[in-house]
């Protein structure tokens, strides 16, 4: 038996060798499968438990799933082994929401935003047009803020930029290239400058780029209507000393109104209160039916009522400066009248009314026409000396 012992100290020192050698095999192999954390925001450490799922630990620390991943530098969450240490990042999003993602689909760890501007992260389910609602302002002053000209690529985790200065949701911004002015008028003084018209300028658009009102333009270049579009060439003098601007100018002065889709020409009109060939002439319209959404009008102030005819010239333009002059009473022709109405409402003379005006035919009388009304005449009733007698 004693020869033997040699042989069988030699096969349990083998068997020891092998059982260390897999004993030290086995770490490394289990090192290898575990990811190496990135910890990149501050927050608490949790140790994975045999069982666990990174969801369930996701789900238990209310913390964004993706977010947990991002965090910890995992790209396979199937191969995290019991024992990684996890970075529970603090003031996370909660459990089911997306994190930002930059234009590479990555995680974004570090803040987003700045500049104050509030900032929303797009979740799955989420639409532009909801977004704009929960913020309540105008949804395609959403999309110009964030540069968004394909709404429905917008993907999950997508940080959008929510302007501070946007319309209330369901109202459109003026059209790009247009301003409103808040500020409710420009400043005095009595200096000028001069501007030349070029192609396809319109009184209404120079107005728009000196920041002055079409009717103190019209006015300081005694233009009896906007309908008309200046000559390209003309130089046109620009009261109050306004400078142009290449990125658009300032607004006009006074009142001034943003079309939203649904409104009709008409409606502003009766909404402020004023006469709807003004509105017109005052903006340069001449197709009432082609003014898109988003185009800023200038609602000007002491014009006719709605309803009310103002003043034409005899080529039929709205005559936008003052009328009458030297002290009479005038009176506008509206839809309707007659002269003979217009007699007895200011107690004068037909006849005498017919002649102040060189009137030859009562029947042809345009609303809008200006008519004098003569003072001194003979009361409604009463024919007046023969002229000459």
């Amino acid at each position: 038996m004693r020869r033997y012992t040699p042989y069988l100290t030699v096969f349990i020192v083998v068997l020891v060798f092998i059982a260390a050698l897999l004993m030290a095999l086995l770490p490394v192999g289990a090192q290898q499968t575990e990811p190496t954390p990135t910890p990149q925001v501050e927050g608490t450490e949790y140790v994975l438990q045999p069982g666990d799922t990174l969801d369930g630990v996701a789900q238990e620390f209310d913390v964004s799933y993706q977010l947990l991943l991002a965090v910890n530098g995992i790209t396979n969450a199937q191969n995290v082994a019991a024992g990684t240490v996890l970075i529970i990042p603090d003031g996370a999003p909660g459990y089911g929401e997306f994190p930002p993602l930059d234009e590479n689909g990555n995680v974004i760890l570090e803040g987003v935003g700045g500049g104050g501007e509030e900032v929303y992260v797009l979740q799955p389910g989420d639409t532009l047009d909801g977004v704009a609602q929960q913020f309540n302002i105008s949804y395609i002053s959403l999309l110009r803020a964030n540069g968004i000209t394909n709404a429905q690529n917008v993907a999950a985790g997508t940080v959008l930029v929510i302007p501070s200065d946007a319309p209330p949701y369901g109202q459109v911004p003026p059209l790009e290239g247009s301003t409103v002015d808040s500020s409710g008028g420009q400043g005095g003084g009595v200096e000028t400058t001069t501007y030349v018209v070029q192609e396809g300028d319109t009184y209404a658009s120079i107005a728009r780029q000196f920041g002055v009102p079409v009717l103190e333009l019209l006015q300081a270049n005694n233009v009896a209507a906007a309908t008309t579009p200046p000559v390209p060439g003309t130089e046109l003098v620009i009261p109050g000393g306004a400078a142009s601007s290449d990125s658009g100018g300032s607004a006009l002065s006074g009142n001034q109104y943003v079309l939203q889709p649904g409104d009709t020409l008409d409606g502003v009109a009766q909404q402020f209160n004023i006469s709807y060939q003004v509105l017109l002439a005052v903006n340069g319209i001449t197709d009432s039916q082609t003014v898109p959404a988003g185009t800023v009008l200038d609602i000007p102030q002491g014009a006719p009522a709605y309803g009310e005819f103002p003043p034409i010239d005899a080529q039929g333009n709205v005559i936008l400066e003052g009328v009458g002059g030297g002290g009479e009473e005038i009176y506008i022709m509206q839809p309707g009248d007659t002269l003979d109405g217009v007699a007895q409402q200011f107690n004068v003379s037909y006849v005498s009314l017919l002649r102040a005006n060189d009137i030859r035919d009562s029947r042809n009388i345009r609303a809008g026409t200006v008519i004098v009304i003569p003072a001194g005449a003979p009361p409604y009733g009463q024919v007046p000396a023969n002229e000459g007698g």
